[in-house]
């Protein structure tokens, strides 16, 4: 089953705006911010946004825009489907990449055409593609943004997600006490030291259930967890689906 795109569009505003608006229970609402400022707020909660901020709010959330004297402009994107599971974070910089752009720029000439003449599959390569360069854009900045010492400590932790290791491990590999590798890591990349090893966990029992069709508790002890039930809860946590369900409807998709 394709996404369904509810909206995409670009906005742009001279003079100050405000609007409400609630795009259902099912679709997630994407805004790029790409020129001047906003505040956004979420569930009564107040968001800042600047040039090249991406926020990302969830099914069934509240929203309100206002934009104030200074001109503004974003695209915005409101779609259903489950291609932003996992998606933890609610505003992420990804800077304003001209890869982006156009990607969302053929979403919204596709929109535009008669509705007979719209190509779901074409849409949903489009969406897929942009998420992908959304995706890269967002890693590229936190690289270009984030110490070297930090990096390494990602490292460490990509390297080790399958083994067993302390937080204190990562300090010690780049040579800083606990609590300031703890302070760095949260500082720059706005996750734990644990958070992420989590994060690389659970995308390796992803590529697993794809790759092979080995028992689920076979996986979550080869991803590095130290109990299914363990396995099971973070899985969830970070998907928002059980393993079971992920690696079915991954089948079922493939199929």
């Amino acid at each position: 089953m394709h996404p369904h795109v509810v909206i995409c569009g670009y906005s742009h505003h001279a003079a100050p705006f405000r609007t409400t608006n609630n795009f259902g229970k099912e679709a997630h609402l994407l805004r790029l911010q790409t020129e001047g400022k906003s505040v956004v707020v979420v569930n009564g909660e107040t968001v800042h946004q600047r040039e090249g901020d991406l926020l990302v709010i969830a099914p069934g959330d509240s929203y309100e825009l206002y934009t104030g004297d200074v001109p503004s402009g974003d695209y915005h994107l409101a779609v259903e489907g489950d291609e932003f599971v996992g998606w933890d974070e609610r505003l992420v910089h990804t800077g304003v990449d001209v890869q982006v752009t156009t990607i969302w720029q053929y979403i919204i000439l596709e929109r535009r055409r008669p509705r007979d003449e719209w190509n779901e599959e074409v849409i949903a390569h489009l969406l897929k593609t942009l998420l992908l360069f959304i995706d890269r854009a967002r890693q590229r900045e936190v690289a270009e943004h984030t110490p070297y010492i930090v990096r390494e400590m990602m490292r460490y932790v990509e390297q080790n997600a399958t083994e067993t290791f302390a937080v204190a491990d990562v300090a010690v590999h780049v040579g800083l006490s606990t609590s300031r590798a703890l302070h760095l890591f949260k500082a720059h990349t706005g996750q734990t030291i644990v958070g992420y090893t989590h994060h690389v966990q659970v995308g390796i029992a992803k590529e697993r259930m794809m790759r092979t069709d080995h028992s689920l508790q076979q996986i979550a002890g080869a991803a590095g967890f130290s109990s299914y039930t363990y396995f099971y809860k973070i899985f969830k946590r970070y998907t928002g689906m059980a393993p079971g369900a992920y690696r079915l409807g991954q089948k079922l998709a493939a199929h």
